[in-house]
């Protein structure tokens, strides 16, 4: 997140330092680079909603003859990745005594880290136990007989 603090027109560049803070986050001071700073919040520490940051400015000795403190607000909206699912059967074709590898991928989306957490497969009468992803992915193996003949969805 980008903050900018700005003198006016006319008025020399801003020095300094801000700090950010809101939604239970709370930023160290930044010093400013042409009348900016570039303060990063980390994944999961704002709760999802809307959140309203507190940016706060303090003057260094250059521009506190000129410029006092400042605080100046602004909002933000923290949403949940929507995970995309891939489950890519080992194989198309299998005789009722073949089992089947099964591998389930989930990615977070728009360059988000691959999720945690498990997966379960189920399908055609067919539930598998929960299996932990390891990097975003998990693979499950379907014994052979869990299927009857037919076309099955898993």
């Amino acid at each position: 997140m980008t903050v900018t603090v700005s003198g006016g027109a006319g008025n020399p560049t801003l020095t300094g330092s801000v700090t950010l803070s809101g939604g239970g986050f709370a930023s160290t001071a930044t010093t400013l680079t042409g009348g900016s700073a570039q303060i990063v919040i980390p994944a999961g520490a704002l709760a999802v909603g809307n959140d309203t940051l507190t940016g706060a400015y303090t003057p260094d000795t250059k521009s506190s003859t000129t410029y006092a403190s400042a605080t100046g607000m602004g909002s933000v909206t923290v949403s949940l990745t929507v995970p995309v699912v891939t489950v890519t059967p080992g194989s198309s074709s299998i005789t009722v005594n073949q089992p089947l590898t099964v591998t389930v991928s989930v990615s977070g989306g728009n360059g988000a880290t691959a999720p945690t957490g498990s997966v379960t497969l189920s399908g055609g009468g067919y539930t598998s136990p929960t299996t932990v992803l390891a990097a975003g992915s998990a693979q499950i193996t379907i014994p052979a007989n869990s299927f009857s003949t037919g076309t099955r969805c898993v």
